[in-house]
Order: structure tokens, then sequence, then C-alpha cells
């Protein structure tokens, strides 16, 4: 198993739908047991970040003794190694040599290895380790090796709990991909997560996958067992939108045969996801102020408020900053909105995701229309590629990554299921794909642009050159201290640090 299929076969792997924890843990751990020459066994234990000292997961491989036992079950007292670790974030060896009392994990074991799998600066993710008969003790080298496959795995092992979990409360959505800006995406949504109170403002263009950050914050976070309401705002007319989000009383005005709690009282202890947060109407943004400040809700026909637990997570698509400038989105709610605050790449940002996402939905819609398909001809020669019908050329990937896809990660699914009806009998191509998507295939082969991509290219250009002066000329103004600048500039300091990495804003040292 190569360093390659582990970052991306591993991970793909991780998003399946049918494919357990155990599974990715037991992939680890045989590549960990095979690198370092283990014949004893190993196990892979990962960490829930809310319940920091209890295994959340727990997989062995191998003879276990006792120890190993209470290992699998995640039962105390876990083996010093794995305290330790989880007090001092470090690899640490251990073998039957040592003056310390050894307890193996694995019967015939004489040495083990244990290495933390750490997130940010401390927080300690999974613990892989392994352990061998061999008399000769594990070097650093040994160390360093099983370090860098936690590390190259630690995406994979994220994503499996993640899918499980979603699993776990039904929610049928899925995470594909592999590319820098997706990982970072996951990383910060379970950060979020573990802030279960504060509100969450996920950005993103139209069809980008804010519901899927959203249904993840929750998943990760310790209401993931209570409900996930979502509530598109823009959905309803402006004089149904209070009732609809807080409720009323039966016979508090007429026709109101039956008591009704609204979306915020059937998300009680759980998270409500309000989708297009940019178009509520000005009087209902007042309060839901309330909502997230006191943790009440006003209900029609009914004199006092109402306590709910309830974690908001809102999304918007629109440019919130202009909203407020014209009067349209009340600053003082943005301000308790981004306590959090998430962006969800667009499609054309990820391009190395395009074809993996465009397999995933061509497959499923293939299997829904009971069709057969074959995503690449690996293993035979152009003639016989030819000949196979449902076969895709891969050129149609190229084709693909050249458009700049406006609708993102929806308007993707909805060409592959369009295909998949559509589905020709000769070999899938790229005359097959709609005129834009060949004019932007073209395009680049030919080294030109489009009118529009051009302007959007020097729009961006000329935004970020803005931003980025801006940014310089308030970390001036402050000394180069980071976080009295993302006061000033209203922004969480997180956000601040990646839009300056982002731009290559450095803070100059005196």
């Amino acid at each position: 198993m190569s360093s390659e299929w582990i970052d991306h076969r591993l991970l793909s792997l991780a998003s399946e739908r049918d494919v357990r924890p155990r599974v990715i843990f037991e992939s680890i751990i045989e590549e960990a047991r095979k690198v370092t020459g283990s014949d004893a066994g190993g196990s892979l234990l990962a960490f829930d970040p809310l319940v920091p000292n209890q295994p959340a997961f727990s997989v062995l491989v191998g003879p276990p003794t006792m120890a190993g036992e209470r290992l699998a079950r995640g039962a105390r007292p876990q083996p010093p190694a794995v305290s330790e670790i989880l007090r001092r974030p470090r690899p640490l060896r251990v073998d039957d040599r040592g003056s310390d009392p050894f307890e193996p994990c694995y019967r015939e074991s004489r040495a083990e290895a244990w290495v933390p799998l750490i997130e940010g600066k401390r927080q300690v993710v999974a613990i892989l380790h392994v352990a061998t008969r061999e008399h000769e003790p594990y070097s650093d080298r040994h160390l360093e090796v099983l370090s860098n496959l936690g590390a190259r795995t630690l995406p994979a092992i994220n994503r499996s709990i993640l899918r499980s979990r979603l699993d776990e409360v039904g929610a049928a959505l899925d995470i594909v991909g592999s590319s820098p800006a997706l990982l970072t995406l996951e990383r910060e949504i379970k950060r979020a997560a573990t802030h279960d109170k504060g509100p969450v403002l996920i950005t993103g263009e139209r069809g980008s996958g804010k519901e899927v950050a959203a249904w993840a914050i929750h998943c990760w976070s310790r209401r993931r067992k209570q409900p996930f309401v979502p509530v598109l705002a823009s959905a309803f007319a402006e004089d149904l939108v209070a009732d609809e989000l807080f409720g009323h009383e039966r016979h508090a005005f007429t026709g109101a045969a039956r008591h009704r709690a609204g979306r915020f009282g059937a998300a009680n202890g759980g998270s409500l996801f309000l989708d297009e947060v940019g178009d509520l109407p000005l009087p209902i943004q007042a309060t839901l102020m309330r909502v997230i400040d006191y943790g009440e809700i006003s209900r029609v026909g009914r004199d006092q408020p109402i306590k709910v637990d309830v974690r908001v997570i809102a999304a918007t698509n629109r440019d919130l900053a202009t909203a407020m400038d014209e009067g349209a989105f009340r600053r003082d709610l943005y301000d308790r909105l981004h306590v959090f605050e998430l962006e969800v790449p667009p499609l054309r940002s990820r391009p190395e995701d395009i074809a993996p996402l465009f397999s995933f939905f061509l497959q499923r819609q293939c299997e829904i229309t009971n069709r057969q398909i074959m995503l690449s001809g690996e293993g035979l020669c152009e003639r016989c590629r030819a000949c196979i019908p449902g076969c895709v050329r891969p050129e149609v990937f190229d084709a693909l990554t050249a458009y700049h896809w406006p609708g993102n990660i929806r308007e993707l699914a909805n060409l592959a299921e369009r295909l998949a009806v559509m589905l020709p009998d000769d070999v899938l191509d790229v005359h097959h794909l709609p005129g834009a998507i060949r004019s932007a295939y073209q395009r680049r082969a030919t080294g030109t642009a489009s009118r529009d991509e051009v302007a959007a290219a020097a729009s961006s250009l000329r935004l970020d050159a803005f931003i980025r002066q801006h940014i310089e000329r308030v970390l001036a103004l402050t000394g180069q201290n980071q976080t009295r600048a993302a006061k000033l500039l209203g922004l969480p300091l997180s956000t601040l640090r990646n839009k300056m990495k982002k731009l290559g804003v450095r803070v100059e040292r005196a």
C-alpha cells in the first residue's frame, strides 16, 4: 500500500456509506505493521475531542493479552503508555528490557511503539500502536515512520468517524474529495463543533455544500443525538416567518386550532440550520438576536418567553457586508452570528475534487437507473477502451476541470444525473457534454479565456489587492498585533490569519 494509496484511496474509502471505521483502522494498522516489521500485533485508538481521555473507537489486530482486551474495549485501566501520551503528546517505546514494569498488549510481545496523531498544537486525535516479538527494541526511525504514516492517514480517520455519525442520524449526505481546501474546511468544522454553544456562520456560493458543513458540525458536537432542524429562510412569506420559527399557542388567532412548537421548539437540545439567513426580514433579525443572547423565544398567544437550548448554524451566499451597508442586514446580528465563521470553498478552487465527485455522482445515478458504467479504462488498449459501452474517456474529466462551475457541486451532480439518464451506448466523450463545458475545454486547449473569465479574474485580483492593503494598514496601526487588528476589522482571529495566509500578508517583526 503506497503513500499515494493512503492519501487518496483510503480517504475515498472512508467517504463510502457502507464502510465502517473498523475497515479504515485495520488498513492503517496493517500498513503500520508492514513498514515497521511488527509481527505481534497493532492497534489504533481514536479519541472524541469532547471526551479526550476515553477512546471513542478502538481496533486491535493480533492475539491480545488481558491488557489488550481492556484496550480494545476502552476499559480502564488503560496501558500506562496511553495515559502518558495523553498527558504529554510524544512518541513512546516500551520493551521488556527496561526497569519499568512492561505490560504487553499482545501475546509474545517483547517491544511496543506508541505514536500520537495530533491536530493543532497538542490535541491527540488518535494513537497508533504496534508490537513485535523480536528482542530488538523500536528505533527512532520506526517512530518517525509511524508518525509520518499517522499524519497521512489522519484525514481518513476523521472522515470515517464523521461518516459513521452521519449514518447514525440517518443523514443521507456525502463528503467526497481530498483537496487541501476541503481538508482545511473539515478541520475547521471539527474545531467549531467542540464549542457547541456559540452560533456558526457558514458562507459560500450557492450549491457549494453549506448544508453538508452544517450537518458535519452537528454530528461532531455533543448535540449529535438531538434534532437537526433545517430552515430555508427565503421559503416563507414575511408575515409567516415568525410563526414558522417560533410557533404559536392554540387559539392564539383565528384558525389556530392546535399548538405549534415552531422550528426552534422542534430543535430544542439540538441544532437549527438557518439557510439564507441574509433574507430574513429585519424584525425577525431583531428577534433572532434575543434567541442567541438569552436562549428565549416569544410565541404568539403566550405572555411569558420560553427557554430553548438551540445552537444556531446560519448560512448565506450573500455578501453580508454589502447587505449591512444597504441596511438590509443588522450589523449587531452579524456580530453575534460570526463567533465561528466558516467559508465553504467553491468547486473551482478545488479542481482535484471534480473528477472523483463526478465519478461518485455518475456511479450513484447509474445504480439508481440500473445501468452499467466504467469510469476508466485502466489495463485496456485504446481500441478496446473505445468499444466498451458506458466507458468515460479521460478527456471528459479534463473538460470538467476546465469549466468554472458557477453552480458548484449541485450543478455537477445535476450534470451527472442528466448524463446517466441520457447515457449513450458508445463511449461518453467530450461532445456529449453541454456547450459551456466544451467551450471552456477548447479555450484551455488553445490558451485563451472568455471575457467573463478574464473579468472575473481581474475583479478577484483587484479585490484581493485591496483587502491585502487594508489588512496591512490595520496591522501597522496596531503595531502588528493580530488580536487587536482582528477586533478592529470585526473578524475572528482565525479568519484574519487565514486571510493573511491566503493573501501572503506577513507580520513585520521589530
